[in-house]
């Protein structure tokens, strides 16, 4: 499995310029570098939780020409199983919860892409713990580098 954290979009295209905006606030809310989380299962298919599709599941493959720059940590020894893929495939997106962030607002049973990863984590023995509870792209970070797993940079269009 790898663990993806995507860096803002710096450049508006045609289908981002929305999501442009709003991975900057994502960056900004979280207090991160990150705008963004997904996971590579051992098959090679990419899952997160979107704002855009407003539920946790397949996540579309990346550009060729994309230049966004992402963080990828293999993570060789996780996995996820279908079962679980299932049920976090009901949960909604949890709007509330990346907006009033600071706030520490959560609806449960549903998820950002920060908290999808962390479960996902969770599931696999990986406990990304903060004192107040909630989660950014820094503390997932943060949680792979201290277990010794080390990230490396790309941009989405050079993932494979």
């Amino acid at each position: 499995m790898k663990v993806i954290l995507h860096e803002p979009r710096w450049h508006t295209t045609k289908q981002s310029k929305i999501l442009s905006i709003f991975g900057l606030l994502v960056s900004l809310f979280t207090d991160s570098a990150f705008s963004h989380a997904s996971i590579v299962d051992n098959n090679g298919i990419r899952y997160d939780s979107s704002f855009m599709r407003g539920s946790f599941g397949f996540a579309s493959l990346f550009s060729p020409k994309s230049k966004r720059r992402i963080l990828v940590f293999d993570c060789p020894t996780f996995d996820i199983t279908e079962q679980h893929l299932k049920r976090f495939q009901s949960y909604p997106y949890d709007y509330i919860g990346v907006l009033f962030w600071k706030l520490g607002l959560h609806i449960e049973k549903r998820w950002f892409c920060f908290e999808a990863a962390r479960e996902l984590m969770h599931l696999n023995g990986i406990y990304v713990d903060t004192e107040s509870g909630l989660v950014s792209g820094k503390d997932i970070r943060r949680t792979l580098e201290d277990k010794g797993y080390q990230g490396v940079y790309m941009t989405e269009g050079e993932y494979q």
